[in-house]
């Protein structure tokens, strides 16, 4: 069979990878953001034909969504409301072809049916282990561009163990930890093991979960093993201890260096890391009570003020670290933790960030940046495009053909 000859770029991407060569170059020591007009010609254009498939997570309970109904080992949430915000902004700014998908068995057939070009994936899966990297794996088999984290990146990110590990070889601080599996034996021996002679307080978690899920704050380590056996028989998957730090709690988004403001598209070589929040607790609370259960509010939830300038910068620059460090190709919102002395610890990463619109921690905090809800969503489809042309084109050229 003849290869098929690759699709050659339209003038104004020729002239926008050379733009974005100079504003990576100028960012480099100075972090200057360079404006794109190639760029924003070229996503004015895609406006117009491109087709864009909002990915929310599909039911099991709905007809022919699985051939068998399983367990999903990390809590499952449709997104639905949020997937209908984005679907909204993005025909706000101007794409007039936006359809929402569930992610599910019917995926694939859905997609070809409404001809998508792109998808943006705002799911956390259906059922089964890894589910937050399903509807990725499933768009890369079939040839479907995606906004999103790829498979193994939203594994490893939503993975807590695996990503606390990676912080560890990153020597990026996370709170002292250990993993435990009914396969590892009684669970009294390995916590001796990790923790010594500190007697607590202790925080037990799943290692894979959202919104809080069984997670429980537990005083003495004495009171661990029963704890940790309760987590796993709810939950089915490797329960983790690690110490509980009884310092304020923090918030913030990071994503790739093209951003849209003020209807001009500009890019930096430097990861924006933004809406650098602080999460406020109640008398008594001692975990940060997810929005499912506690609406979230401007009192739980608040930016950063300015008389905690160093503070701020502190909690940008460590996500602009790890995003670089870890090569990441989509937005992310990252939950630290201070101890006793003020000292920073990195408690997750949410590969599955919540945007709603508009009371999100990554929404909350983007008046500060003078950037809107549309601006953000702009800014994110327009990143992963650019990323995909320069490194992976042959993913993109259906949509080179599109703005030829």
């Amino acid at each position: 069979m003849q290869a098929r000859e690759a699709i050659p770029a339209p003038e104004p991407l020729s002239r926008l990878v050379s733009q974005l060569d100079e504003a990576y170059q100028a960012s480099r020591s100075s972090g200057v953001q360079v404006a794109l007009p190639a760029l924003k010609s070229w996503m004015d254009s895609l406006t117009r034909t491109l087709r864009i498939a909002v990915i929310y997570g599909g039911s099991k309970s709905e007809p022919d969504a699985t051939l068998y109904c399983s367990a999903n080992l990390r809590p499952w949430k449709s997104y639905y409301d949020v997937a209908t915000d984005i679907q909204k902004a993005l025909e706000r700014i101007g794409f007039s072809d936006v359809a929402l998908i569930p992610d599910d068995m019917r995926m694939p057939a859905r997609l070809k049916e409404f001809g998508a070009h792109l998808a943006w994936i705002n799911s956390a899966g259906m059922q089964g282990e890894n589910s937050i990297c399903h509807a990725a794996a499933t768009l890369e088999m079939l040839g479907v561009p995606y906004i999103g984290h790829s498979p193994l990146d939203a594994s490893l990110l939503d993975t807590k163990d695996c990503f606390k590990r990676q912080l560890e070889s990153l020597r990026i601080a996370t709170p002292e930890f250990v993993v435990w599996h009914p396969l590892d034996g009684a669970p009294e021996e390995r916590i001796r093991r990790a923790f010594e002679s500190y007697p607590g307080p202790f925080v037990v978690k799943p290692s894979t979960g959202r919104a809080s899920l069984n997670v429980h704050f537990v005083e003495e380590s004495g009171e661990l093993s029963s704890f940790v056996k309760e987590v796993f028989a709810l939950t089915r998957t490797s329960v983790i201890v690690e110490r509980y730090l009884s310092g304020r709690e923090f918030c913030v988004a990071v994503c790739g260096g093209i951003l849209h403001r003020g209807d001009m598209f500009f890019g930096s070589r430097h990861p924006h890391a933004f809406s650098a929040m602080e999460r406020r607790f109640e008398p008594g609370e001692r975990i940060f009570t997810s929005m499912d259960r506690r609406p979230l509010s401007h009192d739980r939830a608040m930016p950063v003020p300015d008389t905690d300038q160093a503070l701020k910068r502190d909690l940008l620059a460590l996500a602009r670290e790890l995003y670089s460090a870890l090569r990441l190709r989509s937005l992310i919102r990252i939950d630290l933790r201070a101890d006793e002395h003020g000292r920073l610890y990195v408690l997750e990463a949410n590969p599955k960030a919540d945007l709603r619109n508009p009371l999100s921690l990554v929404v909350m905090g983007l008046p500060e940046t003078g950037m809107s809800y549309e601006d953000l969503i702009f800014s994110l489809l327009a990143d992963r495009a650019m990323d995909l042309f320069r490194f992976n084109r042959s993913r993109v050229e259906h949509l080179l053909a599109l703005a030829a």
